[in-house]
């Protein structure tokens, strides 16, 4: 195509580089695909990253298990304390999750810096399981530790 061809003709040709572009650009934009919006770019989405949201387990052990029922049960490990009415309901909860294996497979991530501190050579994470174990072997099979 040239100077003074119809726009028709400039369709799928370069309408950029001569001297009579800016001319030809306003003249003609959909032949010189001036018109059309620029094709957009498919958006891909960045890999999620793994949430450190604390696993069931865990989440029970921070926001189910008080202080005050943790101290008394690591202190004296008696069915008693585990079955006193304030801590009960919270020691069967853990003894609920261990039983249906959820707290086994969360000891090798733990998602949270206070169930990793170490007491002695253990996690305070495998503490609390042992003591939610010891819970549910000896203080709901009627014996007393």
């Amino acid at each position: 195509p040239t100077w003074h061809d119809n726009c028709a003709t400039w369709g799928g040709f370069v309408c950029t580089g001569h001297t009579f572009s800016e001319e030809l650009l306003r003249a003609c934009p959909v032949a010189c695909r001036v018109a059309c919006p620029p094709a957009q770019q498919p958006t891909i989405d960045p890999p999620v990253a793994p949430t450190s949201e604390p696993a069931h387990c865990q989440s029970w052990m921070l926001d189910s298990l008080s202080d005050e029922c943790f101290l008394a049960a690591f202190r004296d490990s008696q069915c008693s304390v585990f079955a006193s009415d304030r801590c009960k309901s919270e020691w069967e909860g853990l003894h609920g999750l261990i039983a249906a294996g959820t707290c086994e497979a969360e000891s090798a991530e733990l998602a949270s810096e206070l169930l990793e501190t170490k007491v002695g050579d253990r996690t305070l994470f495998a503490i609390i399981l042992e003591l939610g174990s010891l819970y549910g072997s000896s203080c709901t099979q009627g014996s007393s530790a």
